[in-house]
């Protein structure tokens, strides 16, 4: 009985942190919409859509932009900057570990960010604050 009890504490417990930490990350996040831009692959089509594989959302209350992969891409250049105030920020990021926040001003601003591979490929968002 005590064995049992404590199993289904350990459950409720990890089921309860997951349930928040999957709604967290998006609570009040704005999401960024992620294009691709250059593409080296040689198999181009234009009637092919792409499956954009990064999601990365802006949290206001931390001036953090949060990025989630959801492929092993390897090694990403990640580049924010913000064109009004000539901010800039340059990263490079292993994207097999999931997912990293950077720490920008927060100030008023045309934001870009740019996400290039080892490849070439590159893909895109902008936003506004």
């Amino acid at each position: 009985m005590k064995k049992e009890t404590i199993i289904l504490l350990i459950v409720a417990l990890v089921a309860s942190s997951f349930n928040y930490s999957s709604a967290s990350c998006y609570d009040g996040d704005d999401e960024i919409i992620i294009e691709e831009g250059t593409s080296h692959s040689g198999t181009e089509n234009e009637h092919h859509r792409t499956v954009i594989p990064i999601q990365v959302f802006y949290s206001s209350a931390l001036s953090a932009v949060n990025v989630y992969f959801f492929d092993n891409l390897g090694d990403v250049t990640v580049e924010i900057e913000n064109t009004d105030t000539a901010e800039y920020h340059s990263y490079l990021v292993d994207s097999s570990l999931g997912g990293d926040s950077f720490i920008i001003s927060g100030d008023p601003g045309h934001y870009t960010i740019t996400f290039t591979l080892a490849n070439g490929t590159e893909y895109i968002g902008e936003w506004e604050l």
